[in-house]
């Protein structure tokens, strides 16, 4: 016999209604307003996410959950190790538009950013002390202000505790590592007058070794068909890198030379291309998390309430890399090796002097020795927050005013570093005693050679760099709604408020970073800055229609905020919908919104950070300009009589990112169309359709999507004047590209549409029960169809569609993407169950392909298509007495991720595909 649940039932709902027996429904704000209302259903879609489905999963990490809902494209986890950082950070990436246009609230005000670009590190909300996560599509700029063009994520925490409360959670995967524990302790207490409680959280995580699993063992590449293993020139022994040769016909070509005791060959890139990158990367980050919360309330009258909330979060990550491969090549910053270096063998002598100019500067790169130590890097992050502040009622009135700090302090320390300067100087020898180093300085020691180095040697090139971040916010707010009137249609609801921001930040890097020398860790100059932001916002809730035939109820919903930036100037956002509810069971909604998104203090006032892209110069011989180009190349700076000569020195060209003060803000148009439908002869059921298109105008981005994309665009032009030309010089001796700087700009537009499914369905079963009670059963389904997600980087830029797409720099965008649940309780017995699904989709070399029309577009590509994924997800728990015990496992059919023919990292996507395989986890819980 199916009984109707009188619960509500709000698993991953959007916007899903209360469901109650009788009396009268609480009011409650809704993520996406301000305003409270009795009825949960709101204008703007709604996915609710509660704790019982983040231990579905045994995520200690509400990411580990997060990121598995379709509204979401994997951002950084546990497994992001790009470029060997170790930050151990978890964001979020709503509609794959960004995680700094995802704005995430803490019971609903604006959480403390983990970075310079303002990206919150979800990892600083404990997923033990998550009552539930309500997830926002679209644009919300107007109720919360700048950051919100995606959408909201507002994690609402438990608010009250009396009592003791002890738990724990070890996990480990099914070959016995990737092992992660966790305990939280929770003890507070509450009279009529006056609640307090603290909540102390820790997690360890340990390391799992790409080397660990089969498919990250080592690192591939698909070269045309065939998956090989790769690396970089940087091999045991060393290369030389653009060495200009003779080509037999009065010309030169730059062409690589491996080094075998310093006796060069031509270098083949089958077999000398043997740096394995992928030596020490993780695949699991390690981590140490302490995590302490604590709030207090008093009511000092039946009208007037006080709050403290006080939250401390402690991160430390570490993890061992690769030893260091320098590249030394003469760059803006530091010069190149000195043709007579110390370590220059007679043969190696004899194929420089055979250059064009035999005096030149020459680039090197090679594997340190095992001599050298690998490299380290750790990452501490120390965060604290403090809000205080007052709430109440004024007759029928709410308002709430509060003041919050928070500051967050960054140490990073990187060991096993080389100084390219230094090792420059250790290179070069003195003209009057070659045994002696040139600068004269009596600590150094000669380099010579390059398998095999003193521990004199080891001590004089290793630097250990100690880096800095300090962040701070100030926010000041008030708000007050109510009802200041009624209309014959029902009360108008209005909420008003103005809301003082500050933020500011400071970041010193180590002194070989600052010199942009470091040989093993990105270079960058130091980021200081600040910007403050004086916002006033005004929302209503307007009844038009009520009680009529085919019109049960018809409003409408209005907001608008008007923002002045120090940095950015006046800035208006607003939205305009509303809904209509035809009867009980049938309800529409709609949706206009305008959002913005300031620019942050990395994109405004960030230093230099250098990149070293391979990119063949127009103008060298190798690429043969003739025509339009040879003039361009000429009016740059480049003599005519050097076209068809003037060879670039290497395969790659120095260039610097930059940020950029003149930056404007973003905006986005956001339109949502829904239904939603709750039949009332199956109580307990619920299903929404809710139609999203999101367009960004003005996106900053690097000009020209980076520095390819802006030598392409300066070429394209045909104008020397043009702002992609126009960032870079050339040498006046050697005609080569330098103090290239290519800034962000507002120059790029993303798009992304799709339709957004929910069912949920809650009943009792009489006669399914556990110890003589009934069974209580949940079932739910969401999942996206995505039509679109697009990226332009400039006005010449062709559209890029990415969905159905993985690879690049792009994670996995499925046209379809499901996520489902099956639960069961009853007599302390709880079941679940959770699937995941993601469909097929095409490898970016395979997109490209059928983009440009190739007549055979898999030609050449060993892993064109990744199949159809399906993962499961298991948990049982039972409660007695005053404890629970419970355990569950993860990726239950050990599905392994798919090897990629444009891995993002690790040869695969491993943000979106599980890397670890089947897990393991185990729970207990008491409470006192």
């Amino acid at each position: 016999m199916l009984k109707s649940s009188v619960a509500a039932v709000a698993l991953m709902a959007a916007a899903t209604p209360a469901f109650a027996q009788s009396g009268e429904v609480e009011e409650v704000v809704v993520t996406g307003s301000r305003i409270a209302r009795q009825d949960l259903v709101s204008s703007s879609p709604v996915t609710t996410v509660t704790s019982d489905d983040i231990k579905v999963v045994g995520a200690t990490n509400v990411e580990e959950y997060l990121n598995t809902l379709p509204q979401l494209i994997a951002g950084a986890t546990k497994s992001t190790n790009v470029t060997g950082q170790a930050d151990a950070t978890a964001n979020l990436n709503l509609r794959g538009l960004g995680a700094k246009r995802t704005l995430v609230l803490v019971n609903g005000k604006r959480f403390m950013a983990s970075n310079q670009q303002g990206i919150v590190d979800v990892n600083n909300i404990p997923a033990s002390l998550v009552d539930r996560v309500e997830v926002v599509t679209g644009g919300a700029s107007a109720v919360y202000g700048s950051d919100a063009m995606a959408g909201v994520v507002n994690f609402i925490l438990k608010d009250k505790f009396d009592g003791l409360m002890v738990e724990g959670q070890y996990g480990l995967s099914g070959k016995g590592d990737a092992q992660d524990w966790s305990t939280s302790l929770t003890l507070g207490t509450s009279s009529d007058k006056a609640s307090v409680w603290l909540h102390v959280n820790y997690e360890d995580r340990s390391t799992l070794r790409g080397t660990e699993r089969e498919l990250s063992r080592y690192s591939t590449i698909d070269s045309n068909g065939t998956f090989i293993r790769s690396g970089t020139a940087g091999r045991v022994g060393g290369a030389l890198i653009g060495v200009p040769t003779p080509n037999g016909s009065g010309g030169f070509t730059n062409r690589d030379y491996a080094l075998d005791n310093l006796v060069p060959r031509p270098f083949i890139t089958a077999t000398d291309t043997n740096y394995e990158l992928q030596q020490d990367y993780a695949i699991q980050i390690p981590l140490k998390r302490t995590n302490v919360y604590g709030r207090g309330t008093y009511e000092f009258t039946d009208d007037i309430k006080g709050y403290v909330e006080f939250a401390y979060n402690n991160v430390d990550s570490r993890a061992i890399l690769a030893r260091t491969a320098p590249n030394i090549r003469e760059t803006t910053n530091v010069p190149g090796l000195p043709y007579n270096a110390s370590f220059v063998s007679p043969s190696m002598a004899a194929l420089l002097a055979a250059r064009s100019n035999p005096t030149a500067p020459f680039a090197l790169r090679f594997e340190a020795p095992s001599q050298f130590p690998k490299r380290e890097i750790a990452f501490t992050r120390d965060l604290y927050r403090v809000i205080g502040g007052f709430e109440g009622h004024l007759g029928d009135w709410k308002w709430d005013a509060s003041y919050s700090y928070s500051h967050l302090a960054t140490t990073e320390v990187q060991k096993g570093d080389i100084s390219r300067r230094t090792f420059v100087e250790a290179s070069t020898p003195s003209a009057t005693d070659p045994t002696k180093c040139a600068s004269g300085n009596p600590r150094c020691v000669l380099v010579t050679n390059l398998t095999n180095w003193s521990p004199e040697l080891v001590k004089f090139l290793r630097v250990d760099n100690l880096s800095t971040t300090e962040l701070t916010e100030k926010i000041l707010q008030a708000n007050i709604s109510g009802s200041p009137f009624s209309l014959p249609a029902g009360a108008v609801g209005v909420a008003v408020g103005a809301e003082r921001r500050t933020v500011s930040s400071a970041d010193n890097p180590a002194p070989t970073l600052l010199d942009f020398a470091s040989a093993g860790f990105g270079e960058r100059n130091a980021t200081a800055g600040e910007y403050d932001v004086t916002e006033l916002y005004a929302e209503a809730i307007v009844p038009l229609l009520s009680d009529l035939p085919f019109v049960d109820y018809l409003g409408l919903e209005l907001a608008a905020r008007y923002s002045d930036y120090s940095t950015a100037g006046e800035v208006k956002t607003y939205k305009a919908g509303g809904e209509w509810r035809i009867n009980s069971d049938v309800r529409l909604r709609a949706l206009y919104q305008r959002a913005a998104r300031a620019p942050n203090i990395a994109e405004l006032f960030g230093g230099l950070v250098n990149t070293y892209p391979s990119m063949t110069d127009p103008c060298s011989r190798s690429a043969n300009p003739t025509g339009q180009v040879a003039a361009l190349c000429i009016a740059q700076g480049v003599p005519a009589s050097a076209i068809g000569s003037y060879q670039q020195n290497g395969a790659a060209i120095e260039a610097r990112l930059v940020s950029n003060a003149n930056l404007k803000v973003e905006t986005s148009d956001t339109i949502t169309l829904g239904a939603v439908w709750t039949p009332s002869f199956l109580p307990g059921f619920n299903l929404t359709l809710d139609y999203f298109d999101i367009k960004i105008d003005d996106a900053i981005e690097r000009m020209g999507g980076g520095p390819q994309g802006t030598l392409a665009a300066c070429f394209a032009s045909n104008d020397v004047n043009s702002p992609f030309c126009k960032t870079f010089t050339r040498s006046r001796s050697t005609y080569e590209i330098i103090d290239w700087g290519v800034p962000l700009a507002n120059v790029a537009t993303l798009r992304t549409s799709g339709v957004d499914i929910a069912a949920n369905y809650g009943w009792t079963m009489d006669n399914w029960g556990f110890g003589g009670e009934p069974a209580r059963m949940r079932a739910s389904l969401v999942g996206t169809w995505v039509d679109k997600n697009t990226v332009k980087a400039n006005q010449s830029a062709p559209e890029v569609d990415r969905v159905g797409t993985v690879g690049g720099d792009t994670p996995a965008i499925p046209e379809w993407r499901w996520t489902g649940q099956l639960a069961y309780s009853s007599g302390g017995l709880e079941l679940a169950w959770q699937t995941e699904f993601l469909s097929k989709v095409k490898d970016r070399k395979y997109a490209n392909a059928l983009a440009a029309g190739a007549a055979n577009p898999k030609a050449g590509i060993a892993a064109p298509e990744v199949d159809a994924y399906w993962y499961h997800n298991v948990r049982a728990a039972y409660s007695f007495d005053r404890y629970t015990v419970s355990g569950g496992v993860r990726n239950l059919f050990d599905k392994q991720a798919p090897r990629l023919s444009s891995p993002i990292e690790g040869n695969t996507d491993p943000n979106t595909y599980d890397v670890i395989g089947r897990y393991f986890f185990m729970g207990v819980s008491a409470k006192f």
